[in-house]
């Protein structure tokens, strides 16, 4: 339709299909990723288009009824917003547009899902940052965060924070110029990404260390401005990782954040990188230029299946792109623990995974597989659980996790079972009282004494007891005391 862009649906397996085009009159030139509001409606933005050809928002039913929803007329409102919206507790959507009034530099807008549209901050470029083009991210607080690659008090880019009675704040102002490493970087073009620590994370496209240029950095800003450098990409590397990142990036369920760069790799096409939360990057995809792509610009995004799909603005067979799924082999991100429980109760071990579907599981109980029934459901989950444990039940569990890419075991944990503590003796000799309990080698006990039965409080008798050996013996100057009761208690 006019070429003037698309909204697609794309399967796992990779069957695509249109479901709306623009036409210029409702929009054109979709730039951003859509977003799903709490409706079940999907909506974005057109940079140009529209009544006025200053950009458009619009909201997409699931069966694909496009409908325009407002349209920019470059005054007071902005013009070419070129980010995804982000949905706000009040129900409202927020974004922002790349251009204003005159001389302005974008905006900073709210709509309602009725399509009234209300600017809440306009850009001049000054210390407040200028032509944002990356979307606003949600914080607990309730604010908005975002960056803007012109403006600042450097004129290179700021992070910015719109507090929910409209007030914006400068938290960081990026640098021209540093002479530390990782250097700062300037001229963020991606939006942050809230870490599950309550930091924010995010990329510049460039960096300049003493006088001479570089292709882009990561950072980690706490929410009241205090920032961090945390890698440099340089495609001087070896092997190369990459420069230009543009696309923000996202957090895995393995706790490391994962991202795309323009251009550079091992081809010189761009990369997929995983990165930890202290900078520490790997690049996992170098693209080729041909099959799988080339110039990624856009930001991963995590399936259902456990897997990140993302798309290159070039290469594939046509010249103009491609889709493409990234898989992971299976991860343990938290191994089961050691435990003790008391013979009858239940016992659980657990782990988290990271990795693509389908993901199989199989629990070994001193390295043969265990099988559901009776007391033991879960042998095929990452959760296995043991009830009614019996001293037969004591010893090594572990975790074996395979799907298409690979398998992992995890490490074995210990499952020791104790019985309950039973008085075995008890002798008085003159004013003291002698006392022995069965006990468990490495275990401690508490012996516990009060002076009336309905009394519900326990006092400890000396320090706890580490038992040496299968019986514990401990003694109570009783003196003129004309009852006591007592008791033990199995620490963990």
């Amino acid at each position: 339709a006019g070429r003037s862009g698309t909204v697609f649906q794309m399967s796992p397996d990779g069957a695509l299909l249109t479901l709306a085009a623009f036409g210029w009159t409702n929009g054109a030139l979709p730039s951003a990723a859509l977003i799903q509001g709490a409706d079940g409606t999907l909506y974005g933005t057109t940079e140009y288009g529209g009544d006025y050809d200053a950009g458009t928002l619009f909201a997409l039913t699931p069966e694909g009824g496009l409908a325009m929803r407002y349209s920019f007329s470059g005054w007071a409102d902005g013009a070419n917003p070129y980010a995804a919206l982000v949905q706000g507790t009040d129900g409202n959507l927020y974004g922002t547009t790349q251009r204003g009034d005159l001389f302005d530099e974008g905006t900073i807008f709210s709509l309602t899902p009725a399509g009234v549209l209300t600017p809440l901050f306009t850009f001049n470029g000054d210390t407040y940052g200028g032509a944002p083009v990356a979307a606003l991210v949600p914080g607990v607080d309730g604010s908005f965060y975002g960056t803007t690659p012109n403006g600042g008090s450097n004129y290179c880019g700021n992070v910015f924070k719109l507090t929910p009675d409209g007030k914006l704040a400068n938290l960081y102002s990026f640098l021209r110029d540093t002479s530390s490493f990782p250097p700062v970087g300037n001229h963020p073009v991606a939006a942050l990404v809230r870490g599950a620590d309550g930091s924010f994370y995010g990329t510049t496209k460039h960096s300049t260390i003493m006088g001479l240029a570089a292709p882009g950095t990561m950072f980690k800003i706490t929410p009241n401005g205090v920032l961090t450098s945390l890698y440099a990409f340089n495609s001087a590397n070896y092997p190369p990782d990459g420069f230009f990142p543009e696309a923000s990036l996202i957090q895995g369920g393995d706790g490391n954040f994962y991202g795309t760069t323009y251009g550079g790799g091992a081809n010189g096409y761009g990369t997929v990188f995983r990165a930890t939360p202290g900078g520490v990057v790997t690049t996992l995809v170098n693209f080729d230029g041909f099959d799988t792509g080339a110039q990624p610009e856009s930001a991963l995004v995590a399936g259902a299946d456990g897997s990140f799909y993302g798309t290159t603005t070039a290469g594939g067979l046509g010249g103009h792109g491609t889709v493409f799924r990234l898989s992971f082999a299976p991860q343990i991100i938290t191994q089961p623990t050691n435990q003790t429980v008391l013979a009858g109760t239940s016992a659980a071990f657990a782990v988290s995974l990271f990795g693509s579907q389908p993901l199989f599981c199989q629990w070994r109980f001193n390295g043969s597989p265990l099988t559901d029934g009776g007391k033991i459901p879960g042998s095929g989950t990452s959760t296995l659980t043991i009830s009614n444990v019996s001293p037969l039940n004591a010893g090594k569990y572990s975790l074996s996790v395979s799907n298409a890419l690979g398998s992992i075991t995890s490490t074995g944990a210990l499952l020791a079972v104790v019985s309950p503590p039973v008085f075995q003796t008890v002798s008085q000799t003159n004013g003291a009282l002698t006392l022995s309990w069965s006990a468990a080698p490495g275990q401690t006990y508490q012996l516990q004494y009060k002076s009336e039965l309905a009394s519900t409080n326990w006092l400890n008798l000396g320090d706890a007891i580490v038992a040496t050996s299968p019986a514990v013996t401990a003694s109570d100057v009783i003196g003129f005391n004309s009852k006591r009761f007592y008791r033990v208690v199995l620490i963990p």
